[in-house]
């Protein structure tokens, strides 16, 4: 699977609005990471210059191996769970994200419907880029 989105890697692009969150974040002072099952060179390549915005990425995660990269951010980090969020589009991004004690916010516009999603029960739901903004851009978000 992988290496088949490796040879299509070039029709992939990234959703309206997400450099656009990138640059504010970064911005703020904010510190992203990128945790994916996909390899850091595929997640690069689909970023491309706004891979300068990330900080950190930790990625060819196994298809239920998340839990220990974001531990592993962490780690290197330093950032405590509670001024942590995980922003993803999958059921096994939230499992993973509170096997970690990491607050996760599900955005709908991705992968995994928004009705399924809000079932798991996420911390936040977001149905468009400025919502994600505004709401990490509150103190003590």
């Amino acid at each position: 699977m992988r290496k088949r989105k490796a040879q299509q890697i070039d029709r992939i692009s990234l959703f309206p609005g997400v450099d656009r969150m990138f640059c504010e974040l970064k911005a703020r002072g904010m510190t992203i990471a990128i945790v994916s099952s996909d390899s850091e060179d595929n997640v690069r390549h689909v970023l491309g210059d706004l891979d300068q915005h990330v900080a950190y990425f930790a990625c060819g995660a196994g298809l239920f191996g998340k839990t220990a990269k974001f531990q592993r951010i962490l780690e290197l980090t330093g950032i405590s769970v509670d001024d942590t969020i995980s922003i993803g589009d999958e059921i096994r991004d939230i499992d993973a994200a509170r096997e970690a004690g990491i607050d996760f916010g599900a955005v709908t516009w991705g992968y995994t419907s928004g009705a399924a999603l809000k079932a798991r029960t996420p911390n936040y739901v977001f149905s468009r880029i400025d919502e994600v903004i505004a709401t990490l851009a509150v103190p003590g978000r």
